[in-house]
């Protein structure tokens, strides 16, 4: 490939090669948007299709419903949702076997599809095979979620059963048992990855704190910096490393005033006023705790 390139650049002048090239990526993209723009228009053209079997079949017209689903299998073949409404159109015709054909499809196409489990689980019911029900709403529970009205519907069916066959009473007992242990589980996780968040957003706020009172110090302004480890220590009140460090300011601001005090007693006692010294040299002993 690359020696055709080169073969090619070297016949013809650059300029004109790029032309080329960049004509040839055009032509690929317009054709790769048309074959994008007739699949769309071929997904659309099903569920137009698809829309009127519904409406067809929701007015009683089965035979001109099951023309139109089998105009958008023409253009769907492997659309399990359409198999699953032909087969509720057979299942109302009376024709059982191409209704079970037809579910049985769509769930051959995507064992995923949850509506086909539902329909094959009351049309063996109601004939009368109720094994078989037993087995898809037993299906149709295990893959629902646990809020889905339909797995509320297949529960019901299924105690109505039990009657009938007494081991789907304990089925049902145990299922409900797991999921209740799942959606405890997912409580939890949920729960931790809440206290992650809460622990996460606390040791921000903390680092927030102590690089406030970090700067403080630095500026000697001692006072504030308490503050803020006041802050931090709100948050971790047991954090020896901010106690330590608050312990540290609080000595420096101590000193500071000490030796204010003592700059202002000496001041003052050598202008005369002893009683003003004396009350400096209170302060100072009023600083300093008791052993």
């Amino acid at each position: 490939m690359y020696r055709i390139y080169y073969s090619i650049m070297k016949i013809l002048p650059p300029r004109r090669f790029i032309l080329i090239v960049l004509f040839l990526f055009l032509f690929l993209f317009s054709s790769q948007t048309n074959v994008s723009a007739e699949l769309l228009s071929f997904a659309e053209g099903a569920g137009e299709y698809r829309r009127k079997g519904l409406s067809a079949q929701r007015q009683g017209f089965f035979e001109q419903a099951l023309h139109y689903y089998g105009e958008a299998l023409a253009i769907s073949p492997a659309d399990p949702e359409i198999y699953n409404d032909i087969g509720i159109a057979y299942e109302q015709m009376g024709n059982v076997y191409e209704a079970e054909r037809h579910y049985l499809m769509a769930l051959r196409i995507d064992g995923s599809f949850l509506p086909v489990y539902s329909n094959l689980a009351y049309f063996y019911k109601k004939q009368g095979k109720f094994a078989k029900a037993i087995k898809f709403f037993k299906r149709r529970m295990e893959l629902g979620k646990t809020r889905d009205p339909w797995v509320a519907e297949a529960a019901v069916e299924l105690k109505e059963l039990s009657e009938i066959s007494p081991s789907v009473k304990k089925w049902l007992s145990d299922f409900e048992a797991q999921r209740l242990a799942q959606e405890m589980t997912k409580v939890n996780d949920q729960l931790l990855v809440e206290e992650k968040k809460a622990i996460v957003l606390k040791l921000t706020e903390e680092k927030r704190y102590m690089e406030r009172a970090r700067r403080y110090k630095e500026m000697k302004q001692y006072g504030r910096a308490l503050i803020e480890y006041d802050e931090a220590l709100s948050l971790d009140p047991q954090d020896i490393s901010i106690l330590e460090l608050r312990h540290n300011v609080l000595l420096q601001m101590q000193k500071k005033e000490i030796q204010e005090h003592v700059s202002s007693a000496l001041e003052k006692l050598e202008s005369g006023d002893t009683e003003s010294s004396k009350e400096e040299i209170r302060k100072i002993l009023a600083i300093i705790p008791d052993e």
